[in-house]
């Protein structure tokens, strides 16, 4: 099966010899140290020498998810550490992660978190100590 769905890349390297968690291990590679914010997941399967079917196969098995769910999980996290982290405008998050208007991103965050960006960003999150199993603070003494 995996031979019938290699292909070779531009140099000739048909990947002989790579198992499915190579592939898998190339492909989170590539999505996550993209130099386009606008990657997409057949270019990462054609870049890795597979067609993006088997990608997506192997990725399931693998990683119990798709790659598309891989990297929606992957933008949304970033988002989130640079709404917290940054002044930048939502737009410019928005392009850092991969969309490419702030339109979209707005509305894929809301379907994601159920809050929008700026509402996620002007959220203050409390910590309550000594509520946590193993947080001896507070009403825990040493």
């Amino acid at each position: 099966l995996l031979t019938l769905n290699r292909k070779s890349d531009p140099d000739g390297d048909d990947h002989t010899g790579r198992t499915d968690s190579e592939y898998v291990k190339m492909a989170v590679n590539l999505l996550i140290n993209s130099k386009t914010p606008q990657v997409r997941i057949n270019d990462v399967a054609r870049t890795i020498g597979v067609s993006r079917g088997y990608l997506s196969s192997i990725f399931k098995r693998e990683m119990n998810i798709s790659p598309q769910e891989f990297l929606m999980n992957f933008r949304m996290e970033k988002a989130c550490n640079l709404l917290s982290s940054t002044d930048d405008p939502v737009s410019v998050i928005a392009a850092a992660v991969g969309y490419a208007d702030s339109m979209s991103f707005s509305k894929c965050f809301h379907r994601y978190f159920g809050i929008s960006p700026t509402q996620y960003r002007a959220k203050k999150v409390v910590v309550v100590k000594g509520k946590k199993k193993g947080d001896f603070t507070s009403e825990h003494p040493l």
